[in-house]
């Protein structure tokens, strides 16, 4: 019970600092309170995605001070409308704090938000299994020539055993009109972005002995041999929810805005669960 309290008040402080940058009204009362929907909304908002903060990174194969950043996301989702349906907001950000020089800019940031539904057979003769269906906007905001964005529908069937959990995320992106011009802010930014990022992402979770676990993702596009690999390992600290947490992360797509450049970065930090 205690575990699934802190875990539903840092979900809440995540869409607090969120409806913060919104500006919308928000107050503090016991705990975390959003005064537009009181309690009946913070019992229906649960992390989403992994949380986590990266302050010590390397970045293979750059000269400058982009080597080192700090690394941070968070994900939260509200359930909407309907039992098993969702909304979510995802947000990582790349920020180069040592470079003071220009002012510690964030070199980027990624935003997406997402609908689903989580599919729950009522017989499940497989084994204990789900899915999720949904639609995802992701994009990064910023103008032309560093413009990056797309939209996907997804279908993410997962499986879940006593030692961990296994799914396989297939997409289809949605079709955008090629631009008349580099600098046309209308039509697609990134055209060739499923030449890198392919079309699913298969990932996995093992759970290890003391609350330890290792998971990582794959992903590629076999007609192009481009996809990336992720490595994640963690332990916990004596404070409750929070993790050590070692990344390994080689290839394409770690962020929107060098989609189509090989990365090699090795990150510590903390993982909020």
């Amino acid at each position: 019970m205690l575990k699934k309290v802190c875990r539903r008040h840092l979900a809440a402080g995540l869409v607090q600092a969120l409806l913060l940058m919104l500006a919308l009204p928000v107050s503090a009362g016991e705990g975390v309170v959003i005064r537009a929907a009181d309690k009946m909304i913070l019992d229906r908002i649960s992390l989403h995605k992994q949380n986590y903060v990266l302050p010590f990174t390397y970045r293979d194969g750059q000269g400058d001070i982009s080597q080192s950043e700090l690394i941070f996301q968070f994900s939260a989702k509200l359930q909407a409308f309907m039992p098993n349906l969702y909304a979510a907001y995802t947000q990582t950000s790349f920020w180069q704090f040592l470079d003071t020089d220009n002012s510690s800019p964030f070199r980027e940031t990624n935003y997406n938000p997402e609908i689903f539904y989580h599919l729950t057979p009522d017989r499940n003769r497989w084994g204990d299994w789900g899915a999720y269906i949904g639609v995802e906007h992701e994009s990064n905001g910023q103008s032309l020539p560093s413009s990056r964005s797309w939209d996907r529908f997804y279908f993410w069937p997962y499986w879940n055993s006593s030692e961990g959990e296994y799914s396989l995320k297939l997409w289809l992106r949605r079709p955008e009109e090629n631009k008349d011009s580099p600098d046309d802010t209308e039509g697609d930014d990134n055209p060739d972005i499923e030449n890198y990022l392919g079309y699913c992402e298969f990932y996995f979770y093992r759970f290890k002995n003391k609350g330890r676990s290792f998971s990582g993702m794959l992903r590629g596009n076999t007609a192009t041999s481009k996809g990336a690999i992720q490595l994640d390992y963690s332990w916990p600290l004596t404070q409750q929810n929070t993790y050590f947490f070692a990344r390994l992360f080689g290839g394409y797509g770690e962020s929107l805005i060098d989609y189509n450049e090989r990365v090699l970065r090795l990150s510590f930090g903390f993982e909020f669960r």
